[in-house]
């Protein structure tokens, strides 16, 4: 409709004028199509296969138990399961919390999942636990090998997973002191596509730094803040535009700021990747 009635103000008065007068509109048509395409967001289609690992209680006991990751984990395998998450099958949802969330358990369960993944689908990885500089820790890992050895959930196994699958579009979300150092350059607290994943379509978001520690409250949120925050914008509280679907953008800009305020800047989230800021993410 928008494009007829830009036709109709540009009448061909006459021979001389005519080839101006279409340049014009092509030119104005152009326009108007460019600015639909910044507006539009990018639905993902097709199937979505996810690993969601949440870990209260370790092995060793030298590795200090925490409170509310098994429930982060398992709030938001709900949400995915909920029609605002996309009615994800039970089936495609590998969820693996304390005793399950060994090291092998998880790459197993990447292998699973991941591996019946199409270039038409989506694949997520949502971690809630314990993490280092160079890995998340794993239910087995035990304290020799704390400090990144043998047990522990490296981030190159991570991405080795990531890169193998066939998925058009990969998300991973990760409560976990430290995750900041997923990213193998400096951070950064906007979205940005420089980073090692720069072959791969994926997008990452970390609970805070590479120098920063993530917070949980039992009492208050019985989550952490990042997980809590997350799944307070997927249900709308990041919908800025009120359209009903939240994208990239707004799920990381409601989280960054809310987890920044919560905490008095002392944990910041941070995103990174090679995606769309349009992309949906959810919708209610």
């Amino acid at each position: 409709m928008q494009l007829m009635k830009m036709q109709r103000i540009l009448p061909l008065q006459n021979s001389n004028n005519s080839k101006c007068n279409m340049d014009m509109f092509i030119k104005k048509a152009l326009l108007f199509l460019a600015i639909v395409a910044i507006t539009i967001p990018v639905l993902v289609a097709g199937q979505t296969y996810a690993v969601i690992v949440g870990i209260n209680q370790y092995s060793s006991s030298q590795v200090q138990n925490l409170q509310c990751t098994v429930n982060d984990a398992v709030a938001f395998s709900n949400y995915l399961k909920s029609e605002n998450g996309g009615s994800v099958p039970a089936g495609n949802i590998y969820l693996l919390t304390n005793n399950q969330a060994t090291r092998s358990n998880i790459l197993s369960a990447m292998d699973k999942a991941f591996g019946r993944a199409t270039d038409a689908d989506r694949i997520i990885f949502f971690f809630s636990g314990h993490g280092f500089q160079d890995h998340f820790v794993a239910y087995d890992t035990d304290a020799d090998d704390y400090y990144g050895v043998v047990r522990a959930l490296s981030f190159s196994d991570v991405k080795a997973k990531f890169k193998s699958s066939k998925a058009k579009t990969k998300l991973i979300f990760a409560d976990a002191c430290f995750a900041g150092s997923f990213k193998t350059t400096s951070n950064a607290t906007h979205p940005s596509t420089s980073t090692s994943f720069k072959d791969v379509q994926v997008a990452v978001m970390m609970s805070c730094k590479d120098d920063e520690v993530s917070r949980e409250n039992k009492e208050s949120l019985n989550h952490g803040v990042f997980t809590y925050y997350l799944l307070q914008g997927l249900k709308g509280g990041a919908d800025e535009d009120g359209n009903g679907r939240i994208i990239m953008y707004e799920i990381f800009k409601y989280v960054h700021d809310h987890v920044s305020k919560y905490t008095s800047n002392n944990q910041t989230p941070v995103m990174y990747g090679n995606f769309d800021i349009r992309l949906i993410v959810g919708t209610y």
